[in-house]
């Protein structure tokens, strides 16, 4: 899929819509120097590579072809977010300003540009990130007219740690229960849907998890998706 021009992506969006997909989400714009699109600010500033296909204009067209909504992910600047030099003031301020370079080259001019995606993933809790989903949150809700936020967290369970690795351990519910009760408090007006990856516990965990997650989401007036792997880690 990654060497996929107009023709088959066009495929593929219409045996989703055929299936009854109604949203598609492009996870990240860019990671590190390979981007999605011809970004003024990520050419010039990161030295990122000059993509040969704008796929976020593609797949804004597609969608709406298609009649389904696109969710824009955010940038995402380096791989370790949870290493200590991280500028977390610098790195959302950057962040805003590509939200707001492409909301003006796009967003204003698709009707299918209909949410956004903010690409940074934990498991529990993160000052800097979880200030990040604040703050990069509400500056997207601003601009575009409050649009959808969502974001994707992994959970603490087994199958987020590398095969064999001797910390792995079945999910620790009542810290699960703390964090995430604690952090959907603080970013509640900021992110819209709290969407968990269901690929990091114990399949015989997802029950009771679910329904924590469902329960947490609903107390702090946020919708509850799930992020249905369909890759094994087992």
């Amino acid at each position: 899929h990654q060497n996929w021009g107009m023709k088959e992506w066009d495929r593929d969006f219409m045996a989703m819509k055929q299936i009854g997909i109604d949203t598609v989400v492009m996870i990240r714009c860019g990671l590190e120097k390979f981007i999605t699109y011809p970004s003024e600010i990520l050419l010039k500033e990161r030295g990122a590579y000059n993509p040969p296909v704008d796929l976020v204009e593609m797949f804004l067209q597609l969608a709406e072809k298609h009649d389904m909504k696109y969710f824009f992910g955010t940038y995402v600047g380096q791989r370790n977010w949870g290493a200590k030099e991280v500028d977390f003031t610098e790195e959302i301020k950057f962040d805003q300003r590509i939200a707001a370079e492409v909301w003006e080259k796009y967003g204003r001019r698709y009707s299918s540009f209909a949410g956004w995606y903010l690409a940074k993933e934990i498991g529990c809790k993160h000052a800097g990130v979880v200030e990040e989903f604040v703050k990069l949150g509400s500056f997207c809700k601003k601009i575009s007219g409050d649009l959808p936020v969502m974001i994707s967290p992994g959970m603490l369970g087994r199958k987020a740690f590398l095969s064999g690795d001797p910390e792995a351990r079945d999910l620790d519910f009542e810290r699960h229960r703390q964090d995430w009760d604690d952090i959907m408090g603080t970013i509640s007006g900021c992110v819209d849907i709290v969407a968990f990856q269901d690929g990091h516990v114990s399949f015989d965990e997802l029950p009771e998890v679910l329904k924590l997650n469902k329960t947490l989401a609903d107390k702090h007036g946020l919708e509850c998706w799930t992020n249905s792997e369909t890759f094994d880690r087992d």
